[in-house]
């Protein structure tokens, strides 16, 4: 794991520090929830006020090729330092999970039966919105840590994805398939699939979908059916 930090790109001052498996798509995690707006805190709102300014956080890695288990203890450890230093950091907490229990992190602790029993009751009845629906259905589908796929995005020839920001039509991030993205975005790949074929964009976001050989997939419209056919870009 990694363990970034991001900075204001105007005073140069360190505003948050964070831990991740995936360093390459932490920024624009980052910048994606800025703009959707859904999250008060206070992280988010300080990166949309940089996006509102055209500005963007300079993310860099302060340690890397950490366990898990380490870069909880080292995030607590830089988040704890730089504090002392003076540094304005948004991070809610004191760094780790994110979650505590009497002050004392929650690592390898278990739930009793008796416990697990009274959180399986009380979501009895409870509906969930479609993209949490989406999250638990891709949880279950997971099985010794592989996820199994549609025929689409199986094998050497998936289709890959190019997001767009739908003002500025600026490439926002590569996907090299529609199961990483829909992973990322926490989206159904069907609805990214409809929203390139009916050219409308999701929240600030536009997709674009490109075939194994680089051509990128046409929109056609049949009768009762819409398929995706592939011609030279």
């Amino acid at each position: 794991m990694y363990i970034y930090s991001l900075t204001d790109p105007e005073t140069k001052r360190l505003r948050y520090i964070g831990k991740t498996n995936k360093i390459d798509r932490r920024l624009y995690l980052h910048i994606y929830w800025a703009k959707k707006n859904e999250r008060n805190q206070h992280v988010y709102n300080w990166i949309k006020m940089l996006i509102e300014k055209g500005l963007l956080p300079e993310l860099n890695v302060i340690e890397q090729d950490l366990s898990e288990k380490k870069a909880i203890k080292r995030e607590i450890y830089w988040i704890k330092r730089y504090r002392k230093l003076g540094e304005p950091l948004t991070n809610m907490n004191d760094g780790g999970l994110g979650f505590s229990l009497n002050n004392k992190i929650w690592v390898g602790r278990k739930h009793t039966e008796k416990t697990k029993k009274k959180m399986s009751l009380a979501q009895i009845g409870k509906q969930f919105d479609v993209n949490r629906r989406i999250a638990l259905s891709n949880g279950h589908k997971r099985k010794n840590g592989i996820e199994y796929v549609s025929k689409l995005d199986r094998g050497n020839h998936p289709i890959k994805v190019n997001v767009y920001d739908a003002v500025s039509n600026k490439l926002w991030y590569k996907f090299n398939s529609i199961l990483e993205c829909a992973r990322v975005l926490n989206l159904n790949r069907s609805f990214i699939k409809i929203r390139y074929l009916e050219d409308k964009p999701y929240v600030n976001f536009k997709f674009k979908l490109y075939g194994h050989n680089g051509r990128t997939l046409t929109r056609t419209k049949e009768k009762k059916k819409t398929s995706l056919q592939h011609h030279r870009s």
